[in-house]
């Protein structure tokens, strides 16, 4: 006969007591520095696939959800030409820019009436508009949580001494 297994319980703690700003408060503590891990376009960045995992987890772990809207009404779009100049040779170039005004609501999942709304805004650019708008997007939710996280970000890995 097979070994019977073992059920192992892991005892979780309850954060259901915590307000919305302590649980906040310490998402924010457990996620102050983020590494940043790509570079494009002359500068180096903190990519979702690094900061999402991390801050998602928090999130999760102390019952809060997060909710991005656009205000409706305000997404502009418009042509944006500007010369550039390679090599001796200048250029027209021609991209679209998407802005919008945002809110981001945190809710307490414990207490769903309790909620904060922090009003942002999303801008993007891009040769072609549906790319400048999923820029704005990505951006503007990317540096909506390391801001409001007050997160650092490094060039080398913080546990690297």
């Amino acid at each position: 006969m097979p070994p019977q297994k073992k059920e192992v319980m892991v005892e979780q703690e309850d954060y259901s007591g915590l307000n919305i700003y302590q649980k906040l408060a310490r998402v924010q503590r457990a996620v102050d520095v983020i590494q940043k891990d790509k570079s494009g376009f002359n500068y180096r960045y903190v990519s979702d696939a690094e900061l999402l995992p991390r801050i998602n987890a928090e999130i999760d772990k102390y019952g809060l959800t997060l909710y991005p809207e656009i205000t409706p009404g305000t997404t502009t779009t418009y042509e944006y030409k500007y010369e550039k100049t390679k090599k001796d040779k200048t250029e027209v170039v021609s991209e679209f820019v998407v802005q919008a005004d945002m809110v981001f609501t945190w809710v307490n999942n414990d207490n769903p009436s309790e909620r904060i709304n922090v009003p942002w805004a999303m801008v993007g650019n891009q040769a072609d508009s549906s790319q400048a708008f999923g820029s704005a997007l990505t951006y503007c939710n990317r540096y909506f949580l390391l801001k409001y996280f007050h997160c650092a970000t490094v060039e080398d890995d913080p546990d690297t001494i």
